[in-house]
């Protein structure tokens, strides 16, 4: 794995010792406190505090256990998730996970500057800066990013919506605030957005999507994932997205929203959102590993990890898990590159 400098900061818990010392910490209207020191009482001696028993210095991981992963922020997630499931079971091995593009994952990829990379796309040579890399990293296919457009169930009038139909109740300065507005038919009746946080992943790509811009959208309510499906679960005027696995949670609460991108109308399921048919909002999404890296214990054995539970590491992360024979064939490209690496060392 290339050289990583690692900087660690030590948390510091401090335990107030106030009833035995008769400290009492009292704050003015100002900025600067005011503090008091009462004496202990005459009838209750104060004890002398006991030495605190410094804590055990967790060992050092070593460079050589370092796994370094850029990239995409879409796939930042699922990375993220791995490594806490990941060093449960393997303690001697340190991910860093810096989140940033697809492109600018690659790149780093490609000079030596990690050993993972996130992508929201397949890697198309054209765009490295080296287009001969391609050759000396593999990919691997680690889930889906399906966000459903979800309403009540006993909304029975809004049928399919056209992208561009979907653009127009999403889109920054959107005029659309009544159900009618969309459709004459429609009631005559206020339309409650609501959707993940702007900061979340969630709302970052569904607007990267639809409005080519992960910052321009119209104004909603915002909340949770859970939240979301709430809202819309008990207001049949609101209309909101959310990740396929709350979706899926929720069930017959929801109603999933056909979507038409260009080839038909589509509804959100669970094969549409593992086949990526539920067009623009459902794409494959990708990890890429540099192959010297896989020469390395600490990255053949997080990729092992990554990848053998791959199914669980992507419901929870919230997106949607591939296939068994996808899990399979992803750990049959892995051990062929990873044949005689040895175990990880402390």
């Amino acid at each position: 794995a290339p050289a990583t400098i690692i900087a660690a900061a030590a948390a510091v818990v401090f335990v107030a010792l106030g009833t035995t010392l008769g400290v009492v910490l009292a704050r003015g209207g100002d900025d600067s406190g005011t503090t008091t020191i009462a004496p202990p009482a005459a009838s209750e001696p104060a004890q002398p505090a006991e030495e605190a028993t410094p804590e055990p210095t967790a060992p050092a991981i070593p460079a050589a256990n370092t796994v370094l992963v850029v990239g995409s922020t879409e796939v930042a997630p699922i990375t993220e998730t791995a490594y806490a499931k990941f060093r449960e079971v393997q303690q001697n091995v340190a991910v860093s996970v810096d989140a940033t593009t697809t492109e600018d994952g690659l790149n780093r990829l490609c000079r030596g500057e990690a050993d993972v990379a996130g992508a929201s796309f397949q890697l198309d040579p054209g765009f490295l800066e080296d287009p001969t890399c391609a050759d000396r990293v593999v990919g691997f296919e680690v889930a889906h990013h399906t966000l459903p457009i979800v309403v009540h169930p006993e909304n029975d009038w809004l049928g399919c919506l056209t992208l561009n139909q979907v653009r127009r109740l999403w889109d920054a300065g959107s005029t659309i605030t009544r159900w009618n507005q969309i459709d004459p038919s429609y009631p005559d009746e206020p339309i409650n957005f609501v959707g993940p946080a702007r900061d979340s992943v969630q709302s970052q790509v569904f607007f990267s999507t639809v409005n080519e811009a992960s910052d321009r959208s119209r104004d909603y309510r915002e909340t949770d994932l859970n939240g979301v499906a709430n809202t819309v679960a008990g207001d049949r005027f609101a209309i909101g997205f959310l990740d396929y696995p709350t979706y899926e949670t929720f069930g017959e609460r929801l109603r999933g929203v056909e979507i038409d991108g260009g080839q038909g109308c589509v509804e959100p399921n669970q094969v549409t959102a593992g086949t990526g048919f539920y067009i623009p909002l459902c794409k494959p999404l990708f990890i890429y590993v540099h192959k010297d890296s896989l020469r390395e214990p600490a990255t053949a054995a997080f990729m092992e990890y990554y990848l053998e539970n791959g199914i669980e590491i992507a419901f929870d992360a919230h997106y949607v898990p591939r296939s068994e024979a996808t899990v399979q064939e992803n750990l049959s490209t892995l051990r062929s590159l990873t044949e005689g690496v040895g175990p990880v060392t402390a």
